[in-house]
This record gives C-alpha cells, sequence and structure tokens, in this order.
C-alpha cells in the first residue's frame, strides 16, 4: 500500500513539474517578419495538449481567409519547435518549421520553409508562360517543362520538391 502511494506521488510530482518547467506559450502571439523586402504580420495562436504539458497545437492565419494548422509543436523547457502547415494561397503544401526558445513573453524564431510538399504542376500557366526557361532547364521561377507559370519546377530544371529559403529570423510577443 506505501509503495502504491509513493509511487503514484512520484507520478503526480513528475507531471506537475514538468508543467511547471515548460514555457507557458498558451495564448496568441504577433511579431512582423520581413520577407522579399516587404514586412509581414504573423501571427500564432498555441494551444497546449491537455494530456501532455511537452505538446501543443494551435493555428496561424494564412492567404484569403485560410487558417493554416499548428502541427508537431513540442516545448523543452524554453524551448520549443513546431510546424506551420499552409492550407491555401499560393502554395498549399508547403510547410514552414519553426525552432527557438520562449523568454517571458517573447519568442525568438527561426523558421525553414520546406516546400516537399508542394505540386509544382498545379502552379503553371500555359507552354511558354512565367519566367522559366526552355525544357529542359526552366530554370528561376518558371514551371515544369514546357515552361508553365510556377515558382520553380520539378528538377532539373525549378526549385521544385525539397526546395526551400534559407532560415529566417523572426520575434513574436505574447498578446493575449
Amino acid at each position: 500500500m506505501r509503495i502504491k502511494i509513493l509511487v503514484l506521488t512520484v507520478f503526480a510530482l513528475s507531471v506537475i513539474l514538468t508543467s511547471a518547467l515548460a514555457a507557458d506559450i498558451a495564448g496568441t502571439w504577433k511579431g512582423t517578419r520581413e520577407m522579399m523586402g516587404q514586412s509581414m504580420e504573423v501571427s500564432f495562436t498555441f494551444v497546449p495538449d491537455k494530456s501532455d504539458a511537452t505538446k501543443f497545437t494551435g493555428t496561424s492565419p494564412g492567404r484569403e481567409g485560410a487558417e493554416n494548422k499548428i502541427t508537431e509543436g513540442k516545448i523543452d523547457g524554453n524551448n520549443v519547435s513546431f510546424t506551420v502547415a499552409m492550407e491555401g494561397g499560393m502554395m498549399p503544401g508547403m510547410k514552414i518549421k519553426y525552432k527557438g526558445a520562449v523568454t517571458g513573453d517573447e519568442m525568438k524564431l527561426t523558421m525553414e520553409m520546406d516546400m516537399s510538399g508542394v505540386d509544382f504542376s498545379a502552379m503553371g500557366g500555359g507552354p511558354g508562360g512565367g519566367m522559366g526557361g526552355p525544357p529542359p532547364g526552366g530554370g528561376g521561377m518558371g514551371g515544369p517543362p514546357p515552361g508553365g507559370g510556377g515558382m520553380g519546377g520539378p528538377p532539373p530544371g525549378g526549385g521544385g520538391p525539397g526546395g526551400g529559403m534559407p532560415s529566417m529570423e523572426l520575434t513574436v510577443k505574447k498578446v493575449k
């Protein structure tokens, strides 16, 4: 009987300590990021997992009224990581992976774009459209041969699956 009580007490304390040591990210966080010479407002609403204090989900507003889901949210002390899956806009299927640290009501993040889930063939225009070169290159901003109008075609020509941009830094602050 004593062992049962001791085990339950240790378990309860470990759950409480894990919750206390994890950063409190519940709520809405906002900031701006520079991308291609323009400032863009960024917003995240984080919802902690009720059964596991080290996990969370949430949403982030997207283009044209779309709401992007936050998945793979993890908290380890003050360190956080999560993925935003783009639902609408110009590149559905793109994922943005964030990693960073929380200090009080401020979160410093690095973001990395993962375009491996983007269907570039669905973005192209007709033959000769866009800014791509002739096959097999299609380099730069063109779609798949014979020269669609998307944002990079599949290899060997454009940015295609697995392509992306270098990681960028972002600071957001808790607003609610």
